[in-house]
Protein backbone atom coordinates (compact mmCIF):
# COMPACT_ATOMS: atom_id res chain seq x y z
CA UNK A 1 0.00 0.00 0.00
CA UNK A 2 1.39 3.39 -1.01
CA UNK A 3 -0.49 5.55 1.48
CA UNK A 4 2.41 6.57 3.64
CA UNK A 5 1.73 10.08 4.86
CA UNK A 6 -0.96 11.69 6.94
CA UNK A 7 -1.10 15.20 8.33
CA UNK A 8 -3.14 16.11 11.38
CA UNK A 9 -4.66 12.64 11.72
CA UNK A 10 -4.87 10.64 14.92
CA UNK A 11 -4.40 6.88 14.93
CA UNK A 12 -8.12 6.23 14.62
CA UNK A 13 -8.31 8.41 11.51
CA UNK A 14 -5.26 6.72 10.01
CA UNK A 15 -6.66 3.26 10.67
CA UNK A 16 -10.06 4.20 9.27
CA UNK A 17 -8.50 5.57 6.11
CA UNK A 18 -6.12 2.63 5.69
CA UNK A 19 -9.04 0.20 6.00
CA UNK A 20 -10.85 2.20 3.33
CA UNK A 21 -7.86 2.07 0.98
CA UNK A 22 -7.64 -1.72 1.31
CA UNK A 23 -11.37 -2.11 0.65
CA UNK A 24 -11.23 0.30 -2.31
CA UNK A 25 -8.42 -1.73 -3.87
CA UNK A 26 -10.61 -4.83 -3.57
CA UNK A 27 -13.57 -2.99 -5.14
CA UNK A 28 -11.42 -1.83 -8.04
CA UNK A 29 -10.09 -5.35 -8.64
CA UNK A 30 -13.59 -6.83 -8.51
CA UNK A 31 -14.87 -4.17 -10.90
CA UNK A 32 -12.09 -4.90 -13.37
CA UNK A 33 -12.79 -8.63 -13.17
CA UNK A 34 -16.53 -8.09 -13.70
CA UNK A 35 -15.90 -5.90 -16.75
CA UNK A 36 -14.27 -8.83 -18.51
CA UNK A 37 -17.89 -9.73 -19.37
CA UNK A 38 -19.74 -6.40 -19.56
CA UNK A 39 -22.92 -7.70 -21.19
CA UNK A 40 -23.81 -10.28 -18.54
CA UNK A 41 -23.77 -10.87 -14.80
CA UNK A 42 -23.08 -8.20 -12.20
CA UNK A 43 -21.20 -5.92 -14.59
CA UNK A 44 -24.19 -5.59 -16.92
CA UNK A 45 -26.50 -4.65 -14.07
CA UNK A 46 -24.05 -2.17 -12.56
CA UNK A 47 -23.31 -0.57 -15.93
CA UNK A 48 -27.01 -0.08 -16.62
CA UNK A 49 -27.61 1.38 -13.16
CA UNK A 50 -24.74 3.85 -13.05
CA UNK A 51 -24.10 4.67 -16.72
CA UNK A 52 -27.17 3.63 -18.71
CA UNK A 53 -28.29 0.52 -20.52
CA UNK A 54 -26.44 1.11 -23.78
CA UNK A 55 -22.93 1.34 -22.40
CA UNK A 56 -22.26 -2.41 -22.10
CA UNK A 57 -21.84 -2.77 -25.86
CA UNK A 58 -19.66 0.34 -26.30
CA UNK A 59 -16.15 -1.10 -26.33
CA UNK A 60 -14.45 2.30 -26.08
CA UNK A 61 -16.33 3.16 -22.88
CA UNK A 62 -15.64 -0.26 -21.36
CA UNK A 63 -11.96 0.05 -22.19
CA UNK A 64 -11.81 3.53 -20.64
CA UNK A 65 -13.41 2.18 -17.49
CA UNK A 66 -11.08 -0.80 -17.24
CA UNK A 67 -7.95 1.18 -18.04
CA UNK A 68 -8.66 3.85 -15.43
CA UNK A 69 -9.83 1.32 -12.84
CA UNK A 70 -6.55 -0.55 -13.24
CA UNK A 71 -4.58 2.68 -12.94
CA UNK A 72 -6.45 3.68 -9.78
CA UNK A 73 -5.69 0.32 -8.21
CA UNK A 74 -2.04 0.50 -9.23
CA UNK A 75 -1.93 3.99 -7.77
CA UNK A 76 -3.10 2.81 -4.37
CA UNK A 77 -0.80 -0.19 -4.55
CA UNK A 78 2.46 1.44 -5.56
CA UNK A 79 2.32 5.20 -6.18
CA UNK A 80 3.02 7.81 -3.53
CA UNK A 81 -0.42 9.19 -2.71
CA UNK A 82 -0.78 11.55 0.21
CA UNK A 83 -3.87 11.49 2.38
CA UNK A 84 -4.28 14.39 4.77
CA UNK A 85 -6.82 15.19 7.46
CA UNK A 86 -8.95 18.25 6.78
CA UNK A 87 -10.82 18.25 10.08
CA UNK A 88 -14.40 19.48 10.36
CA UNK A 89 -16.18 20.88 7.32
CA UNK A 90 -19.94 20.25 7.27
CA UNK A 91 -20.14 20.64 3.49
CA UNK A 92 -17.23 18.45 2.41
CA UNK A 93 -16.46 14.74 2.60
CA UNK A 94 -13.14 14.77 0.74
CA UNK A 95 -11.19 16.73 -1.86
CA UNK A 96 -8.55 15.76 -4.39
CA UNK A 97 -5.48 17.91 -5.04
CA UNK A 98 -2.80 17.72 -7.70
CA UNK A 99 0.71 19.22 -7.70
CA UNK A 100 1.62 22.10 -9.97
CA UNK A 101 4.88 23.96 -10.29
CA UNK A 102 4.94 27.73 -10.19
CA UNK A 103 8.01 29.80 -11.08
CA UNK A 104 8.82 32.39 -8.42
CA UNK A 105 11.91 34.59 -8.55
CA UNK A 106 13.49 32.38 -11.16
CA UNK A 107 12.94 29.06 -9.39
CA UNK A 108 10.16 26.51 -9.39
CA UNK A 109 8.05 25.94 -6.31
CA UNK A 110 5.56 23.14 -5.92
CA UNK A 111 2.02 24.13 -5.10
CA UNK A 112 -1.25 22.22 -4.92
CA UNK A 113 -4.61 22.85 -6.54
CA UNK A 114 -8.02 21.25 -6.14
CA UNK A 115 -8.54 19.27 -9.32
CA UNK A 116 -12.16 20.38 -9.65
CA UNK A 117 -11.06 24.01 -9.51
CA UNK A 118 -8.73 23.33 -12.43
CA UNK A 119 -11.52 21.68 -14.42
CA UNK A 120 -14.00 24.44 -13.69
CA UNK A 121 -11.71 27.40 -14.31
CA UNK A 122 -9.54 26.00 -17.10
CA UNK A 123 -6.37 26.64 -15.13
CA UNK A 124 -4.76 26.23 -11.74
CA UNK A 125 -6.08 28.01 -8.69
CA UNK A 126 -3.97 28.16 -5.57
CA UNK A 127 -5.68 26.68 -2.53
CA UNK A 128 -4.60 26.04 1.03
CA UNK A 129 -3.75 22.39 1.52
CA UNK A 130 -4.17 21.24 5.14
CA UNK A 131 -0.71 21.01 6.63
CA UNK A 132 0.81 23.40 4.15
CA UNK A 133 2.53 22.81 0.82
CA UNK A 134 5.98 22.50 2.36
CA UNK A 135 4.98 19.40 4.34
CA UNK A 136 3.82 17.44 1.30
CA UNK A 137 6.09 14.74 -0.16
CA UNK A 138 7.71 16.12 -3.28
CA UNK A 139 7.08 12.89 -5.23
CA UNK A 140 3.36 12.56 -4.43
CA UNK A 141 1.26 12.06 -7.57
CA UNK A 142 -1.80 13.61 -5.95
CA UNK A 143 -3.27 14.21 -2.51
CA UNK A 144 -6.66 13.41 -1.06
CA UNK A 145 -7.87 15.33 1.95
CA UNK A 146 -10.46 13.52 4.04
CA UNK A 147 -12.74 15.39 6.42
CA UNK A 148 -14.67 14.30 9.49
CA UNK A 149 -17.72 13.55 7.32
CA UNK A 150 -15.66 10.92 5.50
CA UNK A 151 -14.36 9.37 8.70
CA UNK A 152 -17.91 9.11 10.08
CA UNK A 153 -19.35 7.42 6.99
CA UNK A 154 -20.00 3.67 6.79
CA UNK A 155 -17.26 1.74 4.98
CA UNK A 156 -19.59 0.37 2.33
CA UNK A 157 -23.23 0.21 1.30
CA UNK A 158 -24.24 -2.24 4.02
CA UNK A 159 -25.22 0.50 6.49
CA UNK A 160 -26.22 3.38 4.27
CA UNK A 161 -29.26 4.27 6.36
CA UNK A 162 -26.90 6.17 8.68
CA UNK A 163 -25.28 8.14 5.84
CA UNK A 164 -27.03 11.40 5.00
CA UNK A 165 -26.48 11.25 1.24
CA UNK A 166 -26.32 7.48 0.86
CA UNK A 167 -22.56 7.67 0.44
CA UNK A 168 -19.83 5.51 1.90
CA UNK A 169 -16.07 5.67 2.30
CA UNK A 170 -15.20 3.24 -0.51
CA UNK A 171 -17.17 5.08 -3.18
CA UNK A 172 -16.00 8.45 -1.88
CA UNK A 173 -12.33 7.48 -2.13
CA UNK A 174 -12.81 6.10 -5.66
CA UNK A 175 -14.83 9.23 -6.54
CA UNK A 176 -11.88 11.44 -5.58
CA UNK A 177 -9.34 9.22 -7.32
CA UNK A 178 -11.36 9.29 -10.53
CA UNK A 179 -10.90 13.07 -10.65
CA UNK A 180 -7.13 12.60 -10.71
CA UNK A 181 -6.89 9.49 -12.88
CA UNK A 182 -9.91 9.54 -15.22
CA UNK A 183 -10.50 13.30 -15.37
CA UNK A 184 -14.08 13.01 -14.12
CA UNK A 185 -16.08 16.03 -12.96
CA UNK A 186 -18.74 16.75 -10.36
CA UNK A 187 -21.76 17.07 -12.62
CA UNK A 188 -25.07 18.72 -11.79
CA UNK A 189 -28.64 17.83 -12.68
CA UNK A 190 -30.88 20.04 -14.82
CA UNK A 191 -32.30 21.52 -11.61
CA UNK A 192 -28.73 22.54 -10.63
CA UNK A 193 -28.53 19.96 -7.85
CA UNK A 194 -25.10 18.36 -7.54
CA UNK A 195 -25.22 14.71 -8.62
CA UNK A 196 -23.94 13.38 -5.28
CA UNK A 197 -25.38 10.29 -3.61
CA UNK A 198 -27.18 7.32 -5.09
CA UNK A 199 -30.51 8.95 -5.88
CA UNK A 200 -28.99 11.91 -7.71
CA UNK A 201 -26.47 9.73 -9.56
CA UNK A 202 -29.28 7.50 -10.81
CA UNK A 203 -31.30 10.57 -11.79
CA UNK A 204 -28.33 11.82 -13.82
CA UNK A 205 -28.24 8.53 -15.75
CA UNK A 206 -31.89 8.98 -16.70
CA UNK A 207 -31.34 12.62 -17.60
CA UNK A 208 -28.03 12.43 -19.47
CA UNK A 209 -26.03 9.16 -19.67
CA UNK A 210 -23.04 10.96 -21.21
CA UNK A 211 -22.80 13.27 -18.19
CA UNK A 212 -23.21 10.26 -15.90
CA UNK A 213 -20.18 8.64 -17.50
CA UNK A 214 -18.23 11.82 -16.77
CA UNK A 215 -19.48 12.10 -13.18
CA UNK A 216 -17.09 11.08 -10.41
CA UNK A 217 -19.93 9.95 -8.16
CA UNK A 218 -21.15 7.46 -10.76
CA UNK A 219 -17.65 6.01 -11.13
CA UNK A 220 -17.33 5.59 -7.38
CA UNK A 221 -20.75 4.01 -7.01
CA UNK A 222 -20.18 1.70 -9.98
CA UNK A 223 -16.93 0.31 -8.59
CA UNK A 224 -18.21 0.07 -5.01
CA UNK A 225 -21.30 -1.82 -6.14
CA UNK A 226 -19.16 -4.61 -7.65
CA UNK A 227 -17.08 -5.28 -4.52
CA UNK A 228 -17.55 -8.95 -3.61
Amino acid sequence: MAITWFFGADETSKNTTSTTVTAAMKALQDADNALANPTAGPAAAALATWFGGGIATKSDRIEKLRSNIRTMRACLNSWNVSITSGGADPNTNAACFQPVFITKLGRQEQSWVIIQAVAAKGGSQKVDLPGGDSLMPQDARFAITVYNNFLNMPLDGAHLAVSAHQQDRIETLIHEMSHAIAGTKDQVLANHTAAYGRANAIALVAEDPAKAFDNAENWGLFCASLRQ
